[in-house]
């Protein structure tokens, strides 16, 4: 499978702890193809994660225990696994802890700690353990949803962040890391230009000057059961909950304002605002926290070009006004 690095924004919040009893998390009743898994690999100063790609295989022949992560293996003999564990592992229901600049086989619990007042800028308090399962050993680590969901969300991987965030699950197919599509038509919301960057849009729109190129693609957008939903032209959906979006973007959605999407660099797109700044440019805003810290989303960008391009799928009658960038979604656009 292609390799892929997972970076994560965090800002540390101090909280309150106590303890409560821990249980599985349910992944067990998956089939042993989910077997694809993140690994936190790194914590910096920062408080931003990295996270790799593990594609755990249990080889009953050899009774070994088998991860790739990342083009690198890992193997450990059935013999080291404590007993109570090895129906997860013939099922691939375990993962990778990195500890000690060490790797150890582990599964997934319910953690148990929680918060006694969840951090705000999270809004979501749940956590998981990843536990050793190799005998005479006590080695854990607690990690927050949002830290696995968020990093998935701002890389357009929401197939599976969306997965995580509504039921915890922990592991997943090849499959769960490709876009979802629908090529169905709707008047829902509003549509815009998304600058499309990294793969060529339905059109031959084409622009160039000194910021770069222009490329657009045309998004729809609207929320729909507290999720920001963007439809691409070209049928990607992308479904953000509006509680994973930065803090106040939820109200402002639910209060009239509208988004826009922008191609990363891995053809995804991501939520944006798009804002008239001065002189004929504009630029878009970031509404997840943390993007700009993991992808170059261009701030200064010829409003004359997206005017043009919006003008070309027939939006505009006549000379647009300033500050026009959103228009009532029709089935036939």
């Amino acid at each position: 499978m292609k390799n892929i690095l997972f970076l994560v924004g965090l800002i540390m919040i101090a909280t309150a702890c106590t303890s409560t009893g821990s249980s599985f998390l349910g992944s067990s009743e998956e089939s042993s193809e989910s077997n694809v898994s993140m690994v936190l690999l790194k914590k910096h100063k920062s408080g931003a994660r990295d996270f790799g790609v593990c594609t755990t295989n249990y080889d009953a022949a050899a009774q070994t225990l088998n991860f790739d992560l990342d083009g690198k293996n890992y193997s450990f003999p059935l013999s080291k696994i404590q007993d109570q564990y090895i129906d997860r592992v013939k099922k691939n229901k375990v993962t990778l802890l990195k500890a000690m600049g060490d790797f150890f086989p582990a599964v997934v619990e319910k953690s148990d700690i929680i918060y006694e007042d969840p951090p705000i800028l999270y809004k979501d308090d749940r956590q998981f353990k990843l536990k050793c399962i190799l005998k005479d050993s006590n080695v854990s680590h607690e990690i927050n949803y949002p830290v696995l969901y968020n990093s998935m969300f701002v890389y357009g991987l929401n197939k599976m962040a969306n997965q995580i965030y509504d039921t915890g699950r922990f592991f997943f197919t090849e499959a769960d890391f490709e876009p979802e599509y629908d090529t169905s038509k709707s008047d829902k919301g509003y549509l815009s230009a998304g600058l499309s960057l990294y793969s060529p849009p339905q059109n031959e729109f084409y622009r160039k000057d000194k910021a770069g190129e222009y490329r657009y693609a045309v998004v729809q957008s609207y929320v729909e059961d507290d999720y920001l939903i963007i439809r691409i032209d070209d049928g990607q959906i992308y479904r953000y909950p509006l509680n994973a979006l930065r803090l106040g973007e939820k109200e402002a959605l639910l209060t009239g304002k509208h988004a826009s999407a922008y191609q990363i660099s891995n053809g995804r797109w991501i939520p944006v605002e798009l804002v008239e700044n001065m002189d004929g440019v504009y630029g878009h805003q970031a509404m997840l926290s943390l993007a700009y810290e993991f992808h170059n989303i261009r701030s200064r960008n010829n409003l004359m070009f997206y005017q043009e391009f919006m003008m070309e799928k027939g939006f505009f009658n006549g000379y647009p006004s300033a500050g026009t960038f959103f228009f009532k979604a029709k089935k036939n656009k």
